[in-house]
């Protein structure tokens, strides 16, 4: 056992490689983008199909709630693996108000 500082270059979601290369493989946010239709004015920033798909990835590292992406998000060998890098909750948390019934 080595006590010290948490080395940065290491995550304990490892795991997140194989389901991004899963994800990309089956184009799963482009296919969920073509679903769910525009939830926004501009073409830039998150879509839906990556916000889904960001939380999703959140949510299988243990993380509950929107504050969590934030948490996942900090891990910063874990971004280098996760499907959606760099989500704030904010920016979920605006997407996510911009659905409407059917989507």
């Amino acid at each position: 056992m080595r006590l010290g500082a948490p080395d940065a270059a290491l995550t304990r979601f490892s795991g997140l490689a194989a389901v991004t290369e899963l994800i990309d493989r089956l184009g799963i946010i482009d296919k969920l983008d073509a679903a769910v239709g525009p939830i926004k004015d501009r073409d830039r920033g998150c879509s839906a199909g990556q916000m889904l798909v960001g939380m999703s990835a959140a949510q299988l590292c243990g993380e509950d709630f929107l504050v969590g992406l934030d948490r996942h998000r900090a891990d910063t060998a874990g971004q280098a693996l996760t499907p959606v890098p760099g989500l704030a909750s904010t920016t979920a948390a605006g997407l996510a108000r911009k659905f409407i019934e059917g989507q």
